[in-house]
């Protein structure tokens, strides 16, 4: 009889430490997924820049305003399930603006 018991805890145990590492996995998956986003928002951002500098008629930066487009979409929720994945490239994109921007500054 306590061979039972002790199988069914030795079971449980092992039903949950894969319960965690599926978990971590996830976990694991999505960062390196935002990561990956991220980089390609600041390519996105070169790429634009390269064809559009500004938005036409203005002084305004084209990639700076589609990666903050891309943001406030994704934070109101219009993408849905493409929220994060949108977040992530306007990120991008408005991280590798503010870098250009920053490294303009201190070059002057």
């Amino acid at each position: 009889m306590a061979e039972v018991v002790n199988w069914k805890s030795t079971a449980l145990r092992l039903r949950a430490s894969l319960a965690n590492k599926r978990q971590e996995a996830k976990h694991a998956a999505r960062t390196a997924n935002n990561a990956v986003l991220t980089v390609a928002g600041g390519a996105l951002a070169g790429a634009v820049a390269a064809k559009m500098p500004y938005l036409p008629g203005t002084t305004v930066p084209a990639p700076a305003a589609l990666g903050a487009g891309l943001v406030v979409a994704a934070m109101s929720g219009m993408l849905d399930d493409q929220s994060d994945f949108a977040a992530s490239v306007g990120a991008g994109m408005l991280a590798a603006m503010a870098a250009r921007e920053t490294e303009k500054l201190l070059r002057a």
